[in-house]
């Protein structure tokens, strides 16, 4: 299967868990692959960490007094590293970290009640996520730096900001309604160019924007369509494609896959990640050779299969988290985002109906949130 693969032994490494935790998941890596960071239960409940090779794993703590904290983004080296705090009454903060500083927040937009980080420029300087501008209403994306301060993107209302380029420059994600007063669109944002809807696919709701490359010229995520969720690669020239499509134009044997969303992309666009399913089961992918993008190639990329450590989502009912409890409609692309959203301590579950219906299952205490999906 991994024929003409010019590929080194791999290794594993158990990153461990604090005293008194029972598990432990990471959320991210360091672009030279040296530090992780994560969160790890602990004695006095969930901590964010940050690992490295000499230093094993290091409890980052938690802004003031609350329950938990999770560590969503790094910087290249690995220095600075950003999450979510969470604090009493449902007031959870985004934090930087730095090993100088220790955890800070960037605060909220606002009188906001809450905010979180997910992402970080290559630096470190420029960190992006969403925080609510009004108590717990107005969530929007954010862009946060030492000499600006936390700067709504002006990105509608029920948007966020999942991805950062290297240089800052470009930011990813998605907004509820600034494009079209519709339904989600994925955008990207530029200081000079401020918000751009990417669109979404042909007969489509909504879409979300995952990942992009390092200088912000190829973004990476997901669409609904009329046969479920399709991963989708934009570029300027090209716009918003289905990768599967973009992929088998390129020469890839695609047979047995259906890649339903592409969650990264290496900074020189080359290589992609996701999900998808292969002959029927939920599987991560990779491909890679992608090399210059939009390019003619001169060979054909190749994709390699992993088993996904993750238990499927389930499509139908399709479960919807919301950090920020308002009702919204249901899709199976929102289990998605509860995969990558930061854990938050109210979410709220609705099952998704033909007629876009909107009936709470439940909600209650999201510690944890990432567990909240059942197989």
């Amino acid at each position: 299967m991994f024929a003409g693969f010019a590929l080194a032994q791999p290794t594993i490494t158990n990153l461990g868990v604090f005293a008194g935790g029972s598990g432990a998941f990471g959320n991210d890596i360091s672009a030279d692959g040296s530090t992780v960071g994560g969160s790890s239960g602990a004695s006095g409940g969930g901590r964010a960490f940050r690992w490295t090779a000499g230093g094993g794993l290091q409890n980052l703590g938690i802004l003031g007094s609350g329950p938990y904290s999770s560590a969503s983004g790094l910087s290249s080296n690995g220095s600075v590293v950003v999450g979510i705090s969470a604090g009493t009454g449902n007031n959870n903060r985004a934090f930087r970290w730095t090993a100088a500083s220790g955890m800070q927040s960037p605060g909220v937009l606002g009188t906001g009640a809450a905010s979180a980080a997910n992402a970080v420029s290559a630096d470190g300087s420029i960190v992006v996520g969403f925080s609510y501008t009004s108590g717990f209403n107005g969530p929007t994306a954010f862009r946060w730096t030492a000499a600006t301060g936390m700067r709504n993107l002006n990105a509608g209302v029920a948007a966020n900001a999942f991805d950062i380029s290297a240089d800052g420059g470009t930011v990813a994600g998605y907004s509820g309604d600034q494009f079209e007063n519709t339904n989600y669109r994925a955008f990207i944002w530029t200081a000079g160019g401020g918000m751009r809807s990417l669109g979404v696919r042909e007969g489509g709701d909504f879409s979300v924007a995952w990942g992009i490359n390092a200088n912000g010229s190829v973004v990476v995520g997901s669409s609904t369509s009329p046969n479920g969720d399709r991963a989708f690669v934009w570029t300027p020239a090209l716009g918003m494609v289905n990768l599967s499509s973009y992929l088998q134009s390129r020469g890839l044997n695609l047979n047995g896959w259906t890649l339903t969303s592409a969650r990264g992309i290496s900074a020189d666009g080359s290589a992609i990640t996701g999900e998808g399913l292969f002959n029927g089961q939920s599987r991560a992918f990779l491909v890679r050779g992608l090399s210059p993008l939009v390019a003619p190639m001169t060979a054909a990329p190749r994709v390699a299969t992993f088993t996904n450590p993750l238990r499927r989502i389930p499509t139908t009912p399709a479960y919807l988290w919301r950090p920020w409890g308002a009702t919204a409609f249901s899709s199976a692309l929102w289990g998605r985002i509860l995969a990558r959203q930061m854990p938050m301590r109210h979410f709220t579950v609705f099952y998704r109906s033909r007629s876009r219906g909107r009936s709470p299952v439940f909600s209650g205490d999201g510690k944890g949130a990432r567990g909240t999906t059942s197989a």
